[in-house]
């Protein structure tokens, strides 16, 4: 494919996510909505430039990340290979290359929580979809987060028990790429530092403990 038909390709997929994230299912998804999506495409595009990948990296990576959330609106748990089942569908479709489709299969399903990502492009999907906790509206965007997880679980979910949770994951977390750990170091240190704050005085102690990102 050229790069007049990947542009067209990408146009064609941004117009379909858009329109599956507008049913009734994905509006009660307050975090991992069209807003989410859209910032992980952005900043995948940013990191294809920063790395020069080539022309079918490139696809491949945006593909990735316009699809990777999709299998969430209907299964919260090992979402990501219903996410790789409805991008293959819609690539079929378009006649896309099959060795760009099953690369597009791996990369999404390589977003997977318990995955440790290998290629490049793997990589960048990774830190886009984390991006936000270094983010100024991380506070707002983990609370968003708590709040669709307390609809998922169908209970409540204190704000206590979700920044501990929550503090938990930045502190176990690190990201893969220079690109990434460049710009997020200060802002997830601080997001971080705003979260122990939160907490009761004895629970503080036990949480200041550095981010290794």
């Amino acid at each position: 494919m050229n790069h007049r038909q990947n542009a067209h390709l990408l146009k064609r997929t941004r117009k379909y996510i858009r329109k599956v994230f507008r049913k009734k299912r994905a509006r009660v998804l307050l975090f991992h909505n069209r807003t989410h999506i859209g910032s992980v495409v952005k900043i995948a595009y940013k990191m294809a430039r920063k790395y020069s990948l080539n022309a079918d990296d490139h696809l491949v990576l945006l593909l990735s990340a316009w699809f990777h959330n999709v299998g969430y609106i209907s299964k919260t748990s090992n979402y990501e290979n219903g996410s790789a089942e409805r991008a293959e569908k819609f690539l079929k479709k378009r006649r896309v290359r099959n060795d760009i489709i099953e690369r597009v299969k791996a990369t999404i399903q390589s977003t997977a929580a318990k995955h440790q990502p290998t290629e490049l492009i793997e990589q960048i999907l990774a830190d886009a979809d984390q991006f936000y906790l270094g983010r100024k509206k991380f506070l707002s965007n983990t609370n968003l987060l708590r709040k669709e997880h307390e609809w998922l679980e169908g209970k409540k979910i204190s704000k206590e028990t979700w920044y501990k949770r929550t503090i938990d994951f930045i502190q176990s977390h690190s990201f893969h790429t220079e690109y990434a750990r460049e710009h997020l170091a200060n802002g997830v240190s601080n997001n971080l530092a705003k979260l122990i704050d939160k907490l009761p005085q004895p629970d503080q102690q036990l949480a200041k403990v550095k981010p290794f990102i």
